[in-house]
């Protein structure tokens, strides 16, 4: 998720189940920081049996796609607008957003740091 304005990313993850949402703060979506920060995720939560990621050039890298290889994850590519597919993660992208819009308006710094970063 870009952010308007902003020099930053917002990686976010979902677990199906669960619900659970994950983000972290990235300077580039570089194949490099999109694995650092699946790292950062995989050390509290365990790896993933399986990835969904958008056709993004930084998930279709031969880097990442050897990244998930030598993790024994799964790694399936949708494509971007396919809501049945992803949907969930979509509404966490939304939820965040009007969180970063709410924040700007009201100038609280640590609405979304403490929401969606670990």
């Amino acid at each position: 998720m870009e952010v308007e304005g902003y020099k930053r990313f917002i990686l976010l993850g979902i677990y199906y189940f669960t619900r659970k949402l994950w983000g972290a703060s990235v300077e580039s979506k570089s194949a490099e920081n999109v694995i650092k920060a699946l790292e950062e995720w995989i050390k509290v939560d365990g790896f993933p049996n399986e990835l969904i990621t958008p056709n993004a050039k930084e998930a279709c890298s031969e880097k990442f796609g050897r990244w998930c290889s030598e993790n024994k994850i799964k790694h399936r590519k949708v494509g971007v607008g396919a809501h049945r597919s992803n949907g969930r993660i979509e509404r966490g992208i939304r939820t965040i957003r009007e969180a970063l819009v709410k924040q700007d308006k009201e100038e609280s710094v640590t609405l979304v740091g403490d929401y969606c970063v670990r």
